[in-house]
């Protein structure tokens, strides 16, 4: 699995807006507690990967 591919398939930052706000889609960040504090995409869903790495409940 490659987490950075580069091409057509790639989603831009701003086609991922366009695509949450229009409702199609959900901005998952995966990022921990510190990163997401220090700044973070707006309407962006918070879920440190930590968590879901080890099956914490998800809100």
């Amino acid at each position: 699995m490659f987490l950075f591919r580069r091409g057509t398939d790639r989603v831009t930052p701003a086609q991922a807006r366009r695509s949450t706000t229009d409702g199609d889609a959900v901005l998952l960040d995966v990022r921990e507690q510190v990163e997401w504090n220090a700044g973070h995409a707006p309407g962006a869903v918070h879920i440190p990967l930590s968590r879901l790495v080890t099956g914490t409940a998800l809100p």
